[in-house]
């Protein structure tokens, strides 16, 4: 009785393993064919570039500052005070610089998921719509490192683009 109660179990399990529907979609491809990624992309460079050249600009001050300071503290021109001053608004200013290097990293970072979110968002509902339209148990993203070995699954990436590009 056990042995047909275990072979029943058996039996129903590989037939609900059989029934499951797997896709995956490789979401490094997909986002490289979009082309409201590839504006995300050239407008994060433009933002990059105007800090880049807003920090260029801070530095270039503050080498003028540092040469000019060398300039005077060799040509013994300054006295001890005025030394230490200039020093402490040079340490000041490049405080500042590395203030402002961390902040941009920061509003590149926000820039970034304000550029991408929309998109990306967009892309999780078309998979859950055709998630549970389709009748998938699991779709997965092959482009992650962790995915040792893929069975041949379909790939929903067409059907992505085809929903996002009407």
């Amino acid at each position: 009785m056990i042995r047909v109660i275990a072979l029943g179990a058996f039996l129903f399990a590989s037939h609900f393993v059989q029934a499951q529907k797997f896709g995956h979609v490789h979401s490094v491809n997909l986002l490289a064919q979009l082309p409201e990624i590839a504006l995300a992309d050239s407008m994060l460079v433009l933002y990059q570039n105007e800090l880049m050249a807003r920090g260029d600009s801070m530095v270039a001050v503050f080498r003028q500052q540092y040469d000019l300071y060398v300039k005077d503290a060799q040509s013994g021109t300054l006295s001890k005070m005025q030394a230490q001053a200039r020093e402490s608004q040079l340490q000041q200013e490049q405080e500042k610089i590395q203030t402002f290097e961390k902040e941009a990293q920061m509003l590149i970072m926000k820039r970034r998921q304000e550029l991408y979110d929309p998109v990306l968002n967009k892309i999780d509902e078309i998979i859950l719509q055709i998630g549970q339209e389709e009748g998938y148990s699991m779709i997965f993203d092959s482009s992650q490192q962790a995915m040792l070995y893929l069975t041949p699954t379909e790939d929903i990436s067409a059907k992505i683009l085809a929903r996002l590009n009407p």
